[in-house]
């Protein structure tokens, strides 16, 4: 059956994968000690546990043998929650880039007598998980928007 895959699910499947490191990586930010301990984002977990829901059901629905006519239903279906799952993604990135923007200039660019403070190994190591959790978040992104241009249905 995986043979049969065609490439847009393989995309789909590398979009999950780092989707749901983008999780673990934030969750890291929101749990040890630093900065951001705690500092949670709005709708950063629940638009990307969509995001991965709708890829699953867009694989899924390639996937179905039916007739001409709702094949094609399907296949637009299909191709809309391509379109939607980065969509939401870029939202949970502009949701944490805006919550934490204050934060890392406040570490990072602060003057030289308050850095000496706040520049800690904990708020560093803090900073510096945010920062990976952005980028690996748009990273997301970009497969979920390259997965869009390729079809999930089942080849013959």
């Amino acid at each position: 059956m995986l043979k049969k895959l065609p490439i847009g699910a393989y995309v789909i499947c590398l979009s999950i994968i780092v989707a749901i490191a983008g999780l673990v990586t934030y969750s890291l930010n929101i749990s040890n000690a630093g900065y951001f301990k705690g500092q949670r984002v709005n709708n950063f977990v629940p638009f990307i546990i969509i995001a991965i829901i709708a890829w699953i059901i867009a694989i899924v629905l390639g996937q179905i043998n039916v007739a001409d006519t709702a094949k094609k239903v399907l296949n637009v279906v299909s191709g809309l929650l391509q379109i939607i799952s980065p969509a939401l993604i870029a939202a949970s990135l502009m949701n944490m880039v805006s919550s934490r923007a204050s934060g890392l200039g406040y570490i990072f660019f602060s003057n030289a007598d308050v850095s000496k403070e706040v520049q800690t190994p904990e708020n560093l190591s803090s900073a510096y998980v945010a920062i990976a959790c952005m980028i690996i978040v748009g990273v997301a992104i970009i497969f979920g928007m390259i997965s869009a241009f390729f079809k999930t249905e089942k080849r013959a």
